[in-house]
């Protein structure tokens, strides 16, 4: 919701560039307050079980981060949080929630200024692209999938983590 506010009051640009800074910093303050808060709490009630979570954040946690962070479905605060209850290094996790959110971001706000635009001026230029910024949306869901399909993703990213022992 912010994100398409974002776009319709500062345009594509600068929308952009805030929604992306915002997302961030909002992003990285969920991290280290469920790290700070949380993690030693949910090792008492999971004991050995969140190793095993730790193991996988270790091995994939980039990752299986940024497929998560591709899919727009996946809710955003949540995810933050969660990582954070894992052994995922913040570096880690700030580089995959950077690359991850652009492609939602760029979408979304597009999409915000492209209906603004397009309640301003009907015509037919607009029309097209609202058009576009909708198509984009559907597209992006299907990025992830895609992008593996194609093998556009490097090897370190499409990896599958260990078994378990």
């Amino acid at each position: 919701m912010l994100t398409l506010l974002g776009g319709a009051v500062f345009g594509f640009w600068w929308g952009a560039l805030l929604n992306s800074l915002g997302a961030n910093l909002g992003a990285s303050a969920a991290f280290w307050l469920a790290r700070r808060l949380g993690r030693e709490g949910l090792r008492a009630w999971l004991g050995d079980r969140l190793a095993s979570v730790d193991r996988l954040t270790e091995h994939a946690g980039f990752a299986w981060l940024l497929r998560l962070r591709l899919i727009p479905v996946v809710p955003f605060n949540l995810l933050n949080f969660a990582s954070g209850l894992t052994a995922l290094p913040w570096t880690t996790y700030a580089g995959a929630t950077a690359l991850g959110i652009v492609p939602g971001t760029l979408v979304y706000t597009y999409f915000a200024d492209a209906l603004l635009q397009g309640s301003r001026d009907a015509t037919r230029a607009a029309f097209l692209r609202v058009a576009v910024a909708g198509v984009l949306l559907v597209l992006l869901s299907f990025a992830p999938a895609l992008a593996r399909r194609l093998g556009a993703l490097p090897e370190r990213l499409t990896a599958r983590p260990p078994d378990r022992p």
